[in-house]
């Protein structure tokens, strides 16, 4: 399996309401979309987005929002966001947690070598990864569904909506 995206989940917010919280304007099309394009490059400069139970999701090819600090804090307030990356292209992956404005834990691996650890390791990374090498790319998947409840089956499993940025 080659993934080339990068997702943010946040709690008990709904799609309406994360879609008036992101920087800038973006509109919903009547274009649905599968897991196979909101979890690719063919997403291109749009946003997918679903929800599954009390989590809503959010895709993108490019990571400018699931990457985005001040926006990340902001959606935290009162919730919990978790966010990654996985680029299999490129070697990039790595996740963050954040919860009531706050980043708990963000981990990012570039071809292997752990570029960036901050903040203490959630529970939910025990018996993740490997002593010498760190967190693999599989693991982030694994993480995000340990953390929000929401497995990569389900979100291969969603029926996507398309935000165009306008």
């Amino acid at each position: 399996m080659s993934v080339s995206t990068a997702a943010l989940l946040v709690r008990d917010m709904s799609v309406g309401r994360l879609k008036a919280a992101l920087p800038g304007r973006y509109f919903e099309t009547d274009d649905p979309i599968d897991a196979g394009v909101a979890f690719s490059p063919a997403l291109g400069q749009d946003t997918a987005v679903t929800s599954i139970g009390a989590w809503t999701v959010l895709c993108e090819a490019r990571a400018d929002l699931t990457s985005c600090d001040p926006l990340l804090r902001r959606l935290s307030i009162g919730r919990r966001v978790f966010a990654f990356v996985r680029h299999d292209g490129s070697g990039l992956h790595g996740f963050q947690s954040l919860e009531d404005g706050a980043v708990r834990r963000r981990v990012v691996y570039q071809d292997g070598r752990l570029v960036e650890a901050t903040g203490t390791p959630l529970p939910e990374e025990a018996g993740l990864g490997h002593p010498a090498f760190g967190l693999w790319r599989d693991d982030v998947l694994t993480l995000a569904a340990r953390v929000t409840g929401v497995s990569w089956h389900a979100l291969e499993d969603a029926d996507y909506r398309r935000l165009q940025r306008g």
